[in-house]
């Protein structure tokens, strides 16, 4: 097995390890707020299972490879892959920029919690180490799609924000409640009680655009390293 297939499993598994405890960790979080099932309402805690259960198909995918000398990541996985190595970006992206808002905000009188907060194991592990992990092995050690294949790449990528957003909205109408304190829905731009419908589909419009474009930060990223 080469050195570079080596690292890739490295890093998958730490990425695998780091997801898992951070989830179980939240699921019997002693605090209240994102406790047993109510955790799995939450895209960080989704996009961590899924892009954890992609990668544990993967190092099975290799064994088999391996084994049989045949290749069977084809550009359907590939591009599931992707559409959730996205979603990793956008985890700690969105953590840490609404930390940072929180810290340098003047109204935002609590700074000591907010550090407390990304000092939590449950955070760091699902915020920072897995999507780290899981960024780099997409990055460094899968091969980059086909360019003919890309823009639909882009949009398949869109397919998984697009149905959490529509399904927590759904349990939201149905009472599901999202966290101790009672809120309807887990994040702003779900709130269509506060903002309105009209407002929260921009909020989806917005982010959408963002995430198309991140996209080609992806392919980037992987075109950079394959020139290296």
């Amino acid at each position: 097995m080469k050195k570079n297939e080596i690292i890739s499993i490295i890093f998958k598994t730490i990425a695998i390890i780091s997801s898992m405890a951070g989830i179980l960790l939240s699921f019997y979080s002693p605090t209240g707020y994102m406790v047993r099932f109510r955790t799995f309402l939450y895209f960080t805690i989704d996009s961590n299972f899924f892009m954890a259960l992609i990668l544990l198909v993967e190092l099975i995918l290799i064994i088999i490879e391996k084994h049989k000398n045949v290749f069977l990541r084809n550009d359907t996985f590939l591009a599931f892959k992707h559409m959730f190595t996205l979603a990793m970006v956008v985890t700690p992206l969105t953590f840490y920029l609404m930390v940072l808002f929180a810290l340098i905000s003047p109204s935002w009188g609590d700074k000591a919690g907010v550090i407390h907060l990304m000092l939590i194991p449950s955070n760091w592990t699902v915020h920072l180490i897995a999507p780290l992990f899981s960024i780099l092995d997409y990055v460094l050690f899968d091969r980059l799609a086909p360019k003919n294949k890309r823009r639909a790449i882009k949009f398949v990528s869109l397919v998984y924000p697009f149905m959490y957003c529509v399904g927590t909205i759904i349990l939201s109408l149905n009472g599901v409640i999202f966290s101790h304190d009672g809120k309807i829905v887990p994040y702003f731009f779900l709130d269509y009680e506060t903002y309105g419908y009209p407002m929260m589909f921009l909020f989806w419009i917005i982010f959408g655009i963002v995430l198309y474009y991140l996209n080609d930060l992806l392919f980037l990223l992987k075109r950079k390293q394959e020139e290296v």
